[in-house]
């Protein structure tokens, strides 16, 4: 993870780290899925309990807010895709989900 915690709190945010972590959000919608390995170098992988589309949307973005990688997902063939993400830099990083 960037950054060590304590009972004190938070520490330095800007720790170096050799891995790429996922921040998961707090349940906003019924869309099940698995996202793994966590941390990850290369590929991340998601898998969806079920899909009710065709397509859809991954969208990476930094601690920042700031978009990093989108990926068009297809579910025509499976509900499993890699997501490449060996050119992102180590850090946290939030995944946004549209189907």
């Amino acid at each position: 993870m960037a950054g060590n915690t304590s009972s004190d709190g938070p520490q330095d945010a800007a720790t170096p780290c050799a891995e790429n972590t996922f921040a998961p959000l707090p349940n906003v919608s019924k869309l099940a899925f698995n996202l793994f390995p966590n941390p990850t170098v290369d590929y991340l992988i998601i898998d969806f309990e079920s899909v009710a589309s065709d397509q859809g949307l991954i969208f990476i973005y930094d601690r920042m807010g700031s978009l990093l990688q989108k990926e068009t997902l297809d579910f025509t063939r499976k509900a499993r895709t890699d997501i490449n993400i060996s050119d992102l830099p180590s850090g946290t990083y939030i995944v946004k989900v549209i189907l």
